[in-house]
């Protein structure tokens, strides 16, 4: 999902509605939206639900694959 799909569902809902963030796939848990870690973030998928995450800098000094890895930005939880 990219930032403008995320804000295009996000502008149909209520603006006084507080964002809650599933666990999983299979709703497991939940926790409320804590915040949007830095925008200057790197995401290396190693399968289809999960991967890492590299900052600006460390990404910049050699860690993750330039080729695979791709700018992001990275939301938080509470929990």
């Amino acid at each position: 999902m990219t930032v403008e799909e995320l804000m295009c569902m996000l502008s149909a809902m209520p603006m006084h509605y507080e964002v809650i963030i599933q666990k999983d796939a299979e709703g497991n848990d939940y926790s409320p939206l804590a915040g949007a870690a830095d925008e200057d973030c790197y995401y290396e998928a190693e399968t289809t639900w999960s991967g890492t995450v590299y900052s600006k800098e460390d990404f910049a000094d050699g860690c993750g694959d330039e080729e695979t890895a791709k700018p992001v930005c990275v939301l938080f939880p509470v929990n």
